[in-house]
């Protein structure tokens, strides 16, 4: 047996190096002499395992003294899974969340109340850490990654935010939560799952990982622990937890995100501490001065931001590509219902998001057409451009919804990828148009 198991991102052909423990995850080729320049290096170096991708099957037809292993399979060798278990063994015990929309949130309340009074370590698209949080590249890591990370940070909780591909994809195999919540549902992946239902049916595989299993109401499943109820609920910042009150000062968009957090820790039978609370970056984040982002996508989503703010507002919006279907010719989504509310709430500018492989006008006409006070500005940069100088002028306050801390915008209806970081172009356009004005 090799100790060597070499690890390649799945998106991306770059290198893990642990000196004892490698994988190597290949994606499908787009450079085919790029990737056998990769591949003549990996097969060199003798490796147990080779986790690709099924489109790179005819690549390693002449290598039989490898296991292959096809991700596309959602399946791993059960011998690579013991492998990763021996090395990278723990005892930190495991809360998992899911949903739809707030599991971030939700996480990172977690996260900081825990820490109040235990070794605590976050992995979420927040960040991934125990004290100083670092960029997370996913939602929820590998399985080999998340194991690697679990044993490093030596923590007594882990919070885990758990994406519905990382479910399909057996990234949280054979764990053990001490207790898991699935906070909210709505529309989403479906350019992954192919319907609403297989999506849904994902998220519940969760309650598999753990025997405390709970579910917010609003999802009509059945489970032995629902909430809210007369046992879990809040009233403004005070919290009703087991016949405990506790106040926790946060905004009232974010108060069942709190009463979630607070529901699992309880569940988990794990300890509650009053602490100042800080919101996640990118969740009504002040950017600079008078402007804020969120990551806010989904109708119910900006709904409930938008519907609660106070004063003049000016809102940037576009629907992503990737959660529409077409049906009789006819897009739906969730995210094309913004269209019917956002105008009543301030001044609506609707842009690129996103895209995909739909045209992108046609999204935004699709948005649209539910209000025609809503603008139409094709170019997201653009968009941003004239609604940071149009709230200057009319001192209004701006909302930059969708992106977030996302740092591109995918258009593959031009065949293009635009790379960079939102709120460093905001705070440069409000320079440069202060400037200005």
């Amino acid at each position: 047996m090799h100790n060597n198991i070499f690890d390649y991102d799945w998106y991306d052909i770059y290198q893990e190096i642990d000196n004892e423990l490698f994988v190597f995850f290949i994606r499908p080729p787009r450079n085919i002499s790029t990737l056998t320049f990769y591949l003549e290096n990996i097969i060199n170096k003798n490796p147990k395992y080779i986790i690709a991708c099924e489109s790179c099957i005819s690549l390693f037809y002449s290598y039989t003294n490898i296991n292959i292993i096809y991700k596309n399979n959602n399946y791993f060798d059960s011998e690579f899974y013991i492998d990763v278990q021996k090395k990278y063994s723990h005892k930190t015990q495991l809360i998992g969340i899911t949903g739809s929309y707030g599991k971030s949130s939700v996480s990172y309340f977690c996260y900081q109340i825990l820490s109040q009074n235990y070794k605590t370590f976050l992995s979420s698209s927040i960040g991934i850490g125990s004290n100083d949080l670092n960029t997370s590249v996913f939602t929820t890591p590998s399985y080999l990654s998340l194991q690697r990370q679990l044993y490093y940070a030596k923590a007594e909780i882990a919070v885990i935010e758990i994406s519905s591909h990382a479910i399909d994809q057996n990234r949280i195999y054979n764990l053990k939560f001490i207790a898991c919540i699935f906070i909210s549902f709505a529309e989403d992946h479906i350019d992954y799952h192919g319907t609403i239902e297989n999506y849904k049916n994902t998220k519940l595989k969760l309650r598999n990982y753990t025997n405390i299993f709970i579910v917010h109401k609003s999802i009509n499943y059945i489970s032995d622990i629902i909430y809210p109820n007369k046992n879990y609920y809040y009233d403004n910042n005070y919290f009703y937890i087991n016949k405990k009150k506790f106040q926790f000062n946060i905004y009232n968009w974010q108060r069942e995100n709190m009463l979630s957090a607070l529901v699992l820790i309880d569940k988990a039978n794990l300890q509650i501490s009053e602490s100042n609370i800080n919101l996640p970056k990118g969740r009504m984040e002040n950017i600079c001065d008078h402007i804020y982002v969120d990551g806010a996508h989904t109708d119910t989503q900006v709904y409930n931001i938008i519907s609660k703010l106070q004063g003049n507002w000016i809102f940037v919006y576009g629907a992503s590509g990737k959660r529409i279907r077409i049906e009789n010719n006819k897009y739906t989504s969730q995210d094309l219902n913004v269209g019917k509310f956002i105008a009543k709430y301030g001044i609506a500018i609707i842009t690129t998001d996103n895209a995909g492989n739909i045209d992108p006008q046609s999204i935004i006409d699709e948005i649209c057409k539910y209000d025609d006070r809503c603008i139409s500005i094709l170019d997201r940069f653009d968009a941003i451009k004239y609604a940071i100088k149009l709230s200057i002028e009319k001192q209004y306050k701006l909302l930059i919804l969708g992106k977030s801390t996302e740092t591109y915008n995918y258009i593959e209806y031009i065949t293009h990828v635009y790379y960079y970081d939102e709120t460093d172009l905001i705070k440069l356009i409000y320079s440069q148009s202060k400037f200005i004005n």
